[in-house]
């Protein structure tokens, strides 16, 4: 089953019901960057389908679409949703914890302290 679902706050009941309801998320963005409606299912261990566009590192629990047409789409997700029991939950708890670690509140406000910090020097 596949949703589609677009602008969405993510403290929002229908953010909860997609976190509750879904395995995965697809991103096939072209120019967003780190699409914080990625990063939030992420947090709750949905495993990212999205575009190499997006700007997340190499990770074997992060699924790249190598280019944005319809067979190169179709074959990332066919290697998603085909993983073995053992390994989506594996994937599934290291994408949680990557998310967490690296865009909690805490990460992003050290990191933009030390910014900060570095350039006022």
């Amino acid at each position: 089953n596949v949703f589609f679902y677009i602008n969405i706050s993510m403290d929002s009941i229908e953010m909860k019901n997609i976190i509750e309801t879904c395995s995965y998320s697809i991103a096939p963005s072209y120019a967003d960057g780190l699409p914080g409606g990625t990063i939030e299912p992420m947090s709750a261990g949905l495993i990212p389908i999205v575009s190499k566009y997006c700007g997340f590192p190499k990770e074997d629990f992060i699924f790249e679409i190598p280019e944005l047409t319809l067979h190169s789409i179709n074959q990332t997700i066919d290697s998603a949703i085909n993983l073995d029991n053992a390994t989506y939950l594996t994937y599934s708890e290291k994408v949680k914890e990557y998310a967490i670690k690296n865009y909690s509140r805490e990460n992003i406000k050290q990191n933009f302290t030390s910014i900060l910090t570095e350039i006022l020097k």
